[in-house]
């Protein structure tokens, strides 16, 4: 269903169908869309992405179709480890501001441009390539012809979700509650075909590491 196919469906259901109701229908799909795409990691969402990492250059800023960073592959050969900023900190101190071999990487958040970026630990001592796997940015429903794709059984749990808004809207709170219970559930069902129902083989890979804090600096790195 587009845009305009849910604003016309959960109004009429409202039993209010003036531009005001319509109005805060789109917007209320607009909102519960984001809230729905950003609840779980679903197929639809992932996206690669190639960035360049300069040499000597700790903090790396990912193009804008990259709004989560899920996995970073350096060289084309080594995955990097993911780690909060304190860890790497207690790891490697001298990391911090030393180029030198790239084990590591944290996401640091947003630049003001809202552009994601994350920081290695250690930079690279000479220009390297990243292979990076992420998030597509939410999706807008702005146009009547925008559609919520890609996310199983999406279109009866967001019109749940802004049948809630909309009797929320209305001030009719114990009806909004029942929708939200019902769109609720249907977005637990989405996550459980989205995880359960399409083919895919799991594994556990092992890493092994060795930081060492005295060679690390002079050697690049041991493994």
């Amino acid at each position: 269903m587009n845009l305009a196919a849910i604003v016309d469906y959960s109004t009429t259901k409202l039993g209010i169908t003036d531009l005001a109701a319509r109005a805060a229908a789109a917007k209320f799909a607009d909102g519960r869309w984001a809230m729905i795409w950003n609840h779980a990691i679903w197929r639809q969402s992932r996206v690669s992405a190639v960035v360049s990492a300069p040499a000597g250059q700790q903090e790396v800023v990912m193009p804008p179709e990259i709004d989560l960073v899920h996995a970073v592959r350096i060289g084309g050969v080594q995955m990097l480890e993911p780690t909060l900023d304190i860890d790497a900190l207690w790891l490697d101190p001298a990391g911090v501001d030393q180029p030198g071999y790239t084990a590591m990487f944290s996401v640091i958040g947003k630049n003001p441009a809202g552009l994601t970026r994350i920081r290695l630990h250690r930079p690279p001592s000479t220009t390297a390539t990243l292979l990076v796997l992420g998030k597509l940015p939410a999706p807008r429903l702005l146009l009547d012809t925008d559609a919520p794709l890609g996310v199983p059984g999406v279109d009866e749990c967001l019109i749940a979700y802004v049948l809630g808004d909309l009797h929320q809207w209305v001030r009719q709170f114990s009806k909004a509650q029942a929708f939200f219970t019902e769109a609720n559930a249907l977005l637990l069902k989405s996550v459980e075909q989205e995880t359960h129902q399409n083919a895919e083989t799991r594994r556990i890979i092992p890493t092994a590491q060795q930081l060492d804090g005295e060679d690390w600096g002079t050697t690049g790195g041991k493994w």
